[in-house]
């Protein structure tokens, strides 16, 4: 006779549905876990990834040249678009150079928010008529003299008037830190002088300027001061007076890629002109100096020597993102307002 045993009892029942519904919580949480774990490695690959007071150098063979500068803002800047910060500091000066190809349609678009228009005319180019679309302009208009330092020793200022009358122009911005010039200039004119200087050199002039316009950029690192140290020297200055440049033309180092030490003189790149060197292959962001750094490919390329094929440039990118860097900078010192350099082959995000 065959006994029959008792059944085993059910080990998955479940007739409420409690189990299954803890079952169903852990699963939720760990889909959650691993989902921002994946968001976290994502962002640890998007190029030009902000670091800790460091050059952190991530690789971006693949991504278009556009997605390479499309940083996110640093940690001290507020969320927020750079055209939209722009509008909330005061745009004291935006400058135009005259005859540049989009010239009358710049500044159409930046007359909603600009306060004041400041045509950029080198000095030996004063006497040139400028283009009929710069009459009649509802925005005020100062004159931007670009004076090299070889012309400083002997200037006309009479051409520098009767340029300023010819334009009715309200104000000239001086593109030489000189406060011998500076005086020159106002006593000759008898407009209101803006000086545009370094940040290292704005002291000493601020107290002769009726503004100055103080550029963050250094132009040759390793550099002296941080960033940090001239926006302390800057706090320092009447900030009714003050106003940050905005610059809108990248600088660029050629530089040995093995080395990455200099192997020649600057260049000053427009953002059309570092697109067309190609597709940089590194990404970094520069804490120090607030700005995007890309290493362009030689320019022999692909036709370059054994020792051309190791020179690179290294260009310190003046896009969007340090554009609101620097208006976070002016927020900070309480500054009468920012200057966006001279527009036209500029970021076009700006």
């Amino acid at each position: 006779m065959t006994s029959l045993s008792a059944p085993e009892p059910q080990v998955f029942r479940d007739d409420s549905g409690k189990r299954w519904r803890r079952v169903q919580g852990a699963l939720a949480v760990l889909t959650v876990a691993c989902s921002a774990f994946g968001a976290l490695l994502l962002l640890g690959l998007v190029p030009g990834k902000f670091g800790n007071g460091s050059l952190g150098q991530t690789t971006a063979a693949s991504a278009s040249f556009d997605a390479r500068l499309a940083h996110r803002p640093h940690k001290r800047s507020p969320e927020r678009k750079a055209d939209e910060a722009i509008r909330t500091q005061a745009l004291r000066f935006a400058h135009i150079d005259p005859w540049h190809r989009t010239a009358e349609r710049d500044a159409k678009e930046s007359s909603v928010w600009a306060s004041h228009f400041a045509f950029v005319m080198p000095y030996d180019q004063l006497s040139k008529e400028t283009p009929a679309w710069t009459t009649g302009l509802n925005t005020p208009t100062w004159l931007n003299v670009v004076i090299a330092a070889e012309e400083a020793e002997d200037i006309d200022w009479g051409r520098v008037r009767d340029a300023a009358n010819r334009t009715g122009a309200a104000g000239i911005v001086l593109d030489l830190c000189d406060a011998r010039l500076l005086r020159e200039a106002r006593k000759a004119t008898k407009r209101p002088i803006a000086v545009k200087c370094s940040a290292s050199l704005a002291k000493g002039v601020i107290s002769s300027a009726d503004f100055v316009i103080a550029s963050l950029e250094q132009f040759d690192p390793p550099w002296l001061q941080t960033r940090e140290d001239l926006v302390r020297e800057l706090a320092t200055l009447d900030p009714k007076k003050l106003v940050i440049d905005i610059p809108t033309q990248s600088t660029a180092w050629p530089v040995d890629t093995s080395t990455i030490e200099r192997t020649g003189n600057r260049e000053v790149l427009t953002f059309a002109a570092i697109g067309d060197r190609g597709a940089a292959n590194i990404s970094r962001w520069d804490d120090d100096g607030q700005r995007a750094i890309l290493m362009l490919p030689s320019v022999c390329a692909p036709h370059c020597s054994s020792t051309e094929l190791t020179t690179e440039s290294m260009a310190w990118i003046a896009d969007s993102v340090s554009a609101l860097n620097e208006v976070a900078t002016a927020d900070r010192l309480g500054a009468f307002g920012v200057s966006l350099g001279t527009l036209g082959e500029h970021d076009p995000r700006l």
